[in-house]
């Protein structure tokens, strides 16, 4: 197709834009974000690679807007439900991204790139989606809990880009099983540590670090750098956490010295575990605990419904059995609410009416 028009160019300066020049004219025309083609895109609000892989969409954007007629001079481009989906999915994390914490963006982006690779056709339109579609891609997931979970994590995208589709009534969720886990006893947890200890002492150091500080392993323990790691203190900063704050949690003499000893003459900087700058898959803990589950089976050392995650449950019960305290568990277990924490609680049959004559107030 012959268009009247050069293809634009990124000008990345102090202030970022991109240049439209037309074919013999010297007239040329600058975008600096995507609000006249009604896409949240502001690179200038960016730094570094981030800001240059905004100009990059703005630019295909243009192009796009540019190829059906439409020029900057024009005014605001009007939008219609003939735009590709995939690119308004896009376009919707890059609008997002300021707004949500690193690992819910993380989840996001999962998903859509799941949708991604079910489409069969890649320039479908989002006149095009039925709720057909979205019902056979959730029905690729094998569980309940990945079936809701990707359920919601599309409902987000779509519901930004104002498809509502995705509704209590037409795309129900599924009902999940919930498996009540078994907390560890203090023998039986001394009994796995003393053989971690032999078989992995990297899951070893996790399970140790999970029970005693009741951080989570898959996001915080993983992502852990050698210079968080204190004689007294283990800090997560800002961004590693669930919810995105930073933490300092206090940790015993001989967890601290474990951990030093484990890392002796090993840059600051680099990840705890993998001792270089970039951390393991999130998977990590979990593939080197479902490779030993079934020797630990064998030998009775775990039960069937222990699982690793059981280790930070168990540190949550002797927490709470210890202080009675469930502010304090709340805060340590890193809960956004304390109904959270009792609903938790409950879960792992801990009961807490341990209401006692010495409780009550007296004159």
């Amino acid at each position: 197709m012959r268009t009247n028009f050069k293809l634009p160019k990124v000008r990345n300066y102090k202030r970022s834009f991109i240049e439209i020049a037309y074919i013999g004219s010297p007239k040329r025309e600058r975008v600096y974000n995507g609000s006249i083609i009604g896409l949240h895109i502001y690179p200038n609000r960016q730094k570094g690679t981030e800001r240059l892989r905004q100009l990059e969409i703005l630019r295909n954007e243009l192009t796009t807007c540019m190829m059906k007629g439409w020029k900057p001079s024009d005014g605001k481009y009007e939008r219609v439900q003939d735009n590709v989906l995939i690119s308004v999915l896009n376009s919707v994390l890059l609008r997002i991204k300021q707004s949500y914490g690193r690992q819910h963006i993380d989840s996001l982006n999962l998903t859509l790139g799941r949708f991604k690779k079910f489409l069969t056709s890649k320039q479908m339109t989002v006149s095009a989606l039925t709720l057909d579609h979205i019902r056979s891609f959730l029905d690729t997931f094998d569980s309940p809990s990945k079936y809701n979970r990707n359920r919601k994590h599309l409902s987000i995208l779509l519901n930004k880009a104002n498809i509502h589709l995705i509704t209590p009534k037409s795309i129900p969720k599924l009902k999940e099983r919930k498996e009540i886990p078994t907390p560890f006893t203090e023998d039986e947890l001394i009994t796995l540590l003393d053989w971690l200890k032999i078989e992995d002492y990297e899951l070893y150091l996790c399970v140790k670090i999970m029970y005693f500080t009741l951080l989570r392993p898959h996001q915080e323990i993983r992502k852990l750098k050698i210079l968080y790691i204190t004689q007294t203190h283990i800090s997560v900063p800002k961004g590693f956490t669930k919810n995105g704050k930073g933490r300092k949690i206090p940790i015993n003499k001989e967890l601290a010295d474990e951990l030093l000893s484990f890392t002796y003459n090993v840059p600051g900087t680099l990840n705890l575990w993998s001792q270089m700058p970039k951390h393991y898959d999130r998977n990590y803990f979990l593939q080197k605990w479902k490779r030993l589950k079934p020797i630990m089976l064998e030998k009775n050392i775990v039960k069937d419904n222990q699982k690793l995650y059981s280790v930070r449950h168990s540190a949550a019960v002797a927490l709470y059995n210890k202080t009675q305290n469930l502010q304090l568990v709340s805060t340590v277990m890193d809960h956004s609410s304390i109904r959270i924490t009792m609903d938790y609680l409950k879960t792992l049959n801990v009961h807490m009416d341990n209401l006692k004559i010495e409780d009550m107030p007296t004159l």
